[in-house]
């Protein structure tokens, strides 16, 4: 119908595209059809972005423990008298 009515329906395929493209990607007001391997695609970059960052806030924290190690290590005690 063309009242205005809005029915928040998005069946993928659309007419142009093949049947590949059955899933719905992208914001609710802007969705687009994809296909499957377009979805795997994205949880492939989340996942690389998120494996990355935690791996730079590991080498990050080991360096920073490194590096206070090693200034413990040169300060030297005063001789205690007795």
């Amino acid at each position: 119908m063309n009242n205005g009515t809005a029915y928040h329906l998005f069946i993928c395929p659309t007419a142009n595209l093949t049947e590949d493209f059955k899933y719905c990607c992208g914001e609710e007001t802007r969705q687009r059809c994809c296909r499957y391997s377009d979805r795997y695609k994205q949880l492939v970059a989340v996942v690389v972005v998120v494996a990355a960052a935690a791996t730079l806030a590991t080498a990050l924290v080991f360096l920073r423990c490194r590096v206070i190690v090693d200034n413990v290590g040169d300060h030297v005690m005063p001789e205690q008298s007795v």
